[in-house]
């Protein structure tokens, strides 16, 4: 009782950031809406153009069966970088898969024929703009629809692991989260976003985890 009384102002201080982080909970995953799916029409060699159709066409992006499966290739080919991109690929597949209970994403087996190609490391000047910085999804429809997922070299692992886990909703079908909750994986994210920026986990909100039930969860 007696350590309570001179130091009353840390119990207040402690009841005033917890109470700071669950309103930022509540708030950002539970109630403020979000586009849901990304609207797309395809081009005629089959490429995704992504919320840019003419006004009435278009359809919301989604996969016709799940889990999509994933093959993950370093672009450098070192054993080093492999291990970097297995290892932040699979635990963005966990925590997607955790969060939404549906088995959204696996890894290919060896000689199975993968639904999206993953590239770790690839430079900054191939194939992205400046705009995609980061990472970049590209779906094409050709017959069946396959995609291919770029994570370009960046700065730290824990930048990286969050960007997996951005494009993984974006090869998903998910748009941005145009709300305010940072650590949702669909806050559009950019090389600024470090840990700081964001609280000190990751959460797909409530309304990311709906719209995917909705879509997927008789499949």
């Amino acid at each position: 009782m007696e350590w309570f009384k001179k130091h009353w102002w840390m119990f207040l201080i402690f009841v005033g950031l917890t109470g700071t982080v669950i309103t930022l909970i509540a708030v950002g995953v539970s109630t403020h809406e979000e586009p849901g799916l990304m609207r797309v029409c395809w081009r005629s060699d089959g490429v995704a153009i992504y919320d840019q159709c003419p006004e009435g066409s278009g359809q919301d992006l989604v996969w016709d069966h799940l889990p999509v499966t994933i093959s993950v290739r370093a672009y450098d080919g070192v054993a080093e970088t492999q291990a970097d991109a297995d290892r932040a690929v699979g635990e963005a597949i966990q925590l997607w898969n955790d969060q939404t209970d549906l088995t959204l994403f696996r890894i290919a087996g060896g000689d199975e024929m993968p639904d999206a190609v993953l590239v770790w490391g690839e430079p900054f000047e191939v194939g992205v703009s400046v705009e995609n910085e980061g990472g970049f999804v590209e779906h094409r429809s050709v017959g069946v629809m396959s995609a291919e997922v770029g994570i370009e070299r960046i700065g730290t692992s824990r930048l990286a692991y969050l960007i997996t886990l951005h494009e993984l909703g974006h090869l998903i079908g998910l748009a941005h989260d145009v709300g305010g909750f940072r650590s949702s994986p669909m806050y559009p994210t950019t090389e600024d976003d470090t840990w700081e920026d964001r609280l000190s986990f990751t959460r797909v909100t409530d309304w990311d985890r709906e719209v995917l039930r909705t879509t997927y969860g008789a499949r």
